[in-house]
């Protein structure tokens, strides 16, 4: 019994949250944009939002992000839309998996007071 976990523990270790692809058990790298706080071209080109953690200071201004399938501010296509209140709230992820094919821009409509990470690739 003991042997028949170790067989399958590198199989439930992957399967532990780290993204895997069909074809193979090789985990999935993101990239990462941290501490961004203002409009922000995060890449050019074709790839995927995976995931976006925003988190206020103590006073943050309501507004939105908008998160586009594009390179500037107010273009393309919005992927989604996150609304800030107005008021303290801790860190939060949210997962997407969005394709893009033009860009990955992250367009605010709040102060520098709501800071976010992006991982895509």
């Amino acid at each position: 019994m003991l042997l028949a976990f170790f067989l399958f523990m590198p199989v439930m270790a992957l399967a532990a949250g780290v993204p895997t692809t069909a074809s193979s058990p090789t985990p999935t790298v993101w990239d990462r944009q941290v501490g961004v706080a203002a409009d922000t071209l995060v890449k050019t080109g074709p790839g995927i939002l995976h995931t976006v953690t925003c988190g206020s200071d103590a006073a943050a201004t309501a507004g939105t992000l908008d998160i586009r399938d594009a390179v500037a501010a107010g273009a393309g296509t919005v992927l989604t839309t996150i609304t800030f209140v107005a008021a303290y709230f801790p860190p939060v992820t949210l997962t997407f998996d969005y394709p893009f094919t033009t860009g990955l821009h992250l367009d605010f409509t709040t102060t520098a007071d709501v800071t976010c990470t992006v991982s895509y690739r």
